[in-house]
């Protein structure tokens, strides 16, 4: 940060100087919010990975031994650039098993109905773990990291895309057939 050194910016965050808080907040915060939406996020996540990371910094900072591997820049980038890959995992994984499990549960409203869904959604999480290899591995590239069929074929040795696809969709039928078929399952649907 410009007119200050590490050392000051440590200080500072230490004595929680508010002007020197304020400084953060007007340089990074703009840069917090475009690298969030920028990766698939929203403002309201940026808001929230922006004030995760300063309390992050605030909370490291009471260590005695509190210091920076680089520059500061480079330290709260680092920050708030992994907050943001770890809620967008949270994020992505919870979109994953929504789509499994709304295809399956019957729609309801009232409490009883949203629990049922909650128990599928545990219950395809639970199964996916159960699948092979290489059907967790081929769903977790579709769904979570958003590859290319074609980008999927080549790291899995299939011959083309089409039989990336192919795999794909005999993945997701071996995940409903064993969901469907879970006990749990059939008495969360008929009851």
């Amino acid at each position: 940060m410009k007119g200050y050194t590490d050392e000051q910016i440590i200080t500072g965050i230490k004595a929680r100087d508010n002007l020197l808080l304020e400084r953060l907040y007007s340089k990074y915060h703009k840069r917090v919010i475009k690298y969030v939406t920028r990766n698939k996020g929203n403002k309201f996540e940026a808001e929230d990975v922006f004030h995760d990371a300063i309390e992050k910094l605030l909370n490291t900072s009471k260590s005695k031994d509190f210091k920076f591997e680089r520059n500061f820049e480079a330290y709260f980038t680092t920050i708030y650039q992994n907050r943001w890959k770890n809620l967008a995992r949270i994020k992505n994984k919870q979109e994953l098993t929504s789509q499994f499990s709304d295809d399956l549960a019957y729609e309801e409203t009232d409490l009883d109905a949203d629990y049922k869904k909650l128990q599928i959604r545990l219950l395809a999480i639970e199964i996916i773990r159960k699948l092979d290899k290489n059907s967790r591995m081929l769903l977790e590239m579709v769904y979570l990291k958003n590859k290319t069929m074609a980008k999927i074929a080549d790291k899995m040795d299939f011959k083309n895309e089409q039989s990336a696809k192919t795999q794909k969709f005999k993945a997701l039928t071996k995940l409903r057939d064993l969901i469907k078929e879970n006990s749990l399952y059939k008495k969360l649907i008929n009851d």
